[in-house]
């Protein structure tokens, strides 16, 4: 991690939203957290929202991305239908 601050956010999901969450990250090998962070980015990405800094990866992020990317390519994905269940 670099030297800026990380700061924690809590937030709630209904149960089987969050089983949905579960099973991805067991499938992907990645953590709440960077999934949660990719999903905000993208969310930001697609829909400009004003002052929302985009900021630089952190180390092993792309990395994580582009493992993830290619799991999609090979079908290995849940459907946004699927997760927002």
């Amino acid at each position: 991690m670099t030297s800026r601050a990380v700061k924690s956010v809590t937030i709630s999901f209904p149960a089987e939203m969050l089983e949905v969450l579960d099973r991805l990250r067991k499938r992907v090998h990645r953590s709440r957290s960077e999934l949660l962070r990719e999903a905000f980015r993208c969310y930001v990405a697609d829909k400009p929202i004003g002052r929302i800094p985009i900021v630089e990866p952190e180390p092993g992020e792309l990395d994580a991305l582009n493992h993830g990317r290619a799991q999609t390519a090979r079908g290995e994905c849940v459907l946004l239908e699927e997760f927002t269940r």
